[in-house]
């Protein structure tokens, strides 16, 4: 990948002499964004297209039970989070089929089951599950909301750069792409693992930055901070005040700087808040306890219920591992947050920040 042209521009003709109006008008930006747009919208489409046929929560029984009747689809293999719990499964199942084999087998008869007993451990265990999971239900929501604001922030911090900048294009230009870079190191920022080193996927960022100044923004401890640094020194220069500027104008920029800095700080407590969200996970000794008691509680269901349920207790054991075991793995789905799934972040990026930097650029230069 070269340093001036970090990816080759395949533009039709149409838009290469849109975005050379754009240009010979003075709008880089524009320029920039029309010619790298396929790349761009390309490399935010990455890891959404397993999402595409998954139904919303508020669509039929039919629909969300079934899917659809396509073999990808049928029945949601995909939603139901079988990869996280698909082993202790067969492990329940086959215990159950193992004993149930032996105890008809030898004519074993343990005893019917105590139902004091056995409503008790089940309610304990009910708690458990429902305390987790409304926990980690908590954190995703917090991440939703921070995710939002982001988006609804960065499009009004758009237009007031538009706004009050108009005066000065270059650094106009400059705080947008800096912006939008702010979008993507947060991104990848959040999805950072501890001990490895974030890297960017140039071609989000092509036409938007430099390949110098993305290898800089992987170089300092939080690209997201540095952005906004970026941002706020670009704003800061482009309306200086010094003794040949009039009193008027002056006043003029303090007033805008000031409505600036206030979008700008909550950009960044936004970021600091999804932080803290990722640093702080449940406790690893709620969800070990969690596991483990609903482990054994599984495992010896049929040897107390064997006698009673004859060659039932299997299909019993397995309905009733994959209920409890799939809450389990709903909790551990939210519990990895939204800013760690490619759809969400990808979409949010796509129809948030990408496309209202262009119409408001658009808009603003017609």
């Amino acid at each position: 990948m070269q340093q001036k042209e970090m990816e080759n521009r395949n533009v039709d003709e149409e838009t290469l002499s849109v975005a050379n109006e754009y240009k010979a008008r003075g709008s880089i930006l524009a320029y920039d964004l029309l010619t790298n747009q396929s790349i761009i919208c390309d490399a935010l489409q990455e890891g959404r297209a397993f999402r595409v046929d998954i139904p919303l929560g508020h669509e039929s029984y039919f629909r969300t039970v079934v899917g659809s009747f396509k073999p990808k689809n049928f029945l949601l293999p995909t939603t139901r989070g079988l990869e996280i719990f698909q082993y202790p499964w067969m492990f329940i199942t086959l215990n159950a089929i193992m004993w149930t084999c032996v105890a008809e087998g030898f004519d074993i008869d343990t005893g019917p089951m105590n139902v004091e007993i056995n409503f008790f451990i089940t309610a304990c265990l009910a708690f458990l599950l429902v305390f987790r999971i409304n926990r980690v239900a908590v954190r995703w929501w917090d991440t939703r909301t921070n995710w939002g604001k982001i988006v609804e922030v960065v499009r009004v911090l758009t237009i007031e750069i538009m706004e009050h900048v108009s005066h000065a294009p270059s650094s106009q230009d400059k705080a947008v792409r800096w912006l939008f870079a702010y979008t993507i190191a947060t991104k990848e920022l959040l999805r950072l693992q501890e001990g490895s080193q974030i890297r960017f996927n140039y071609k989000e960022l092509n036409g938007i930055l430099s390949f110098d100044e993305i290898k800089q923004m992987e170089a300092v401890p939080h690209p997201a901070m540095y952005c906004m640094c970026e941002v706020r020194n670009i704003l800061k220069r482009a309306m200086q005040v010094n003794s040949d500027v009039p009193v008027s104008i002056a006043v003029m920029y303090e007033s805008n700087i000031r409505i600036l800095e206030k979008s700008i700080n909550i950009l960044i407590a936004q970021v600091g808040g999804m932080e803290r969200v990722k640093a702080t996970p449940l406790p690893i000794i709620y969800v070990t306890h969690t596991r483990t008691m609903m482990i054994l509680y599984l495992f010896l269901i049929p040897y107390v219920s064997e006698s009673e349920w004859g060659w039932f207790t299997i299909p019993t054991v397995s309905v009733l591992a994959y209920a409890l075991l799939g809450i389990d793995a709903a909790a551990h789905e939210c519990g990895k947050l939204l800013f760690t799934l490619p759809s969400f972040t990808q979409y949010m990026l796509l129809n948030g920040p990408y496309n209202w930097f262009q119409r408001c650029l658009f808009l603003q230069i017609e």
